[in-house]
Formats: C-alpha cells, sequence, structure tokens
C-alpha cells in the first residue's frame, strides 16, 4: 500500500491492502467509512488530487487525477474513472466501465460536462479537506507536555484579562501569559 504526500484517510476508513495493492496518490482525500478492497488479482489505483466521499465503495479500479467519488457511490472491479470525472453520490460504475474525463456520471450513465464553476467548487473542496487533514495529523501527534501546554495556554486565556496580567505585571514577567 502507498498513499502519497499530504493525502489523509478519514476515520472508519477500510484499504484492505492484504491480497493487492492500492496506489493511492498526492493530495487526495479518502472520507469516512469509504471501503477499498481489490480481489486477489487486482488492483487498485488512485491518483493525485482525488476526493473519494463518504461511504464509497471501491474494487479494482482505477481512479485518476482530479476525480471526484461522490458519497456512497461503488465503482465495480475493472472500471476506469477518468481525470477531472465527477461520479455523483449514490451512483454505481459498474464493472469495466469508463467515466470519460472531464464528464458527470450520475446514476449509472454519463450526463454532461463538468462546468467550470463545478470543477471549481470542487478544487475548493479538496484542499479544504487537505488543510483539515493537516490539521487534524498536528492534534493527534501531540505528545503529552504539548496537550498539557495546550491546556495550560487555554487557561490563561480564559480565566485572565489584559488589565489584571498588566497591573500585577504579568506580562513583562511571563512572555507565553501574553496570548491576546
Amino acid at each position: 500500500m502507498q498513499v502519497g504526500s499530504r493525502s489523509n484517510v478519514w476515520y472508519g476508513a477500510i484499504l484492505k491492502g492484504d491480497m493487492s495493492a492500492i496506489s493511492i496518490g498526492a493530495n487526495t482525500s479518502i472520507k469516512d467509512r469509504v471501503v477499498i478492497a481489490p480481489s486477489g488479482a487486482g488492483s487498485v489505483s488512485i491518483g493525485s488530487n482525488v476526493l473519494v466521499g463518504q461511504g464509497a465503495c471501491i474494487g479494482n479500479a482505477t481512479i485518476q487525477d482530479k476525480a471526484v467519488i461522490g458519497m456512497g457511490s461503488t465503482i465495480g472491479d475493472g472500471a476506469v474513472v477518468e481525470s477531472g470525472a465527477y461520479v455523483a453520490p449514490g451512483s454505481v460504475v459498474a464493472a469495466g466501465v469508463t467515466v470519460p474525463a472531464g464528464k458527470v456520471f450520475s446514476g449509472s450513465k454519463v450526463l454532461r460536462s463538468v462546468t467550470e464553476a463545478e470543477s471549481g467548487r470542487l478544487e475548493a473542496a479538496k484542499e479544504a479537506l487537505i488543510q483539515l487533514g493537516a490539521k487534524h495529523a498536528d492534534e493527534a501527534y501531540k505528545g503529552f507536555l504539548q496537550i498539557e501546554q495546550d491546556k495550560t495556554d487555554a487557561k490563561w486565556k480564559f480565566d485572565r484579562t489584559l488589565d489584571s496580567d498588566g497591573a500585577l505585571g504579568l506580562l513583562e514577567k511571563n512572555p507565553r501569559a501574553n496570548v491576546w
């Protein structure tokens, strides 16, 4: 299993890499409860800058760069979702089906091209998720001392006022007290 830089895999997602290879590119977000389960005969390739929505199921498929897989969608074995394609929530991309680049796939068929406005919103959503993933990683990897220091800083911020600390001379003696 390979996961690219700045990519994130959210809570409850299952990536079964025990029987086959799973490759995920950079800046990709695999949301909550996604199941990626390739069979022993194939592999899963997910490109860079991809968003896979909550509860999606992916078999031995190829999802190219900048694609979006909506919540609860199913991507069958041998399916290909080309670059910039959007699979609407709840859709089923059957085994062996190709979703053309830059197209909206809804239900079980291609509907139309992705508009510029939709493309911009989807790119903004992907970037927001990458940033949120980085924030979660920062919080998850804090040690005990950093967590305790964060608690102390929060208490200082809540209990103190600039007037009372300034009158007591605390701001000059303790620069950590200056949290405003």
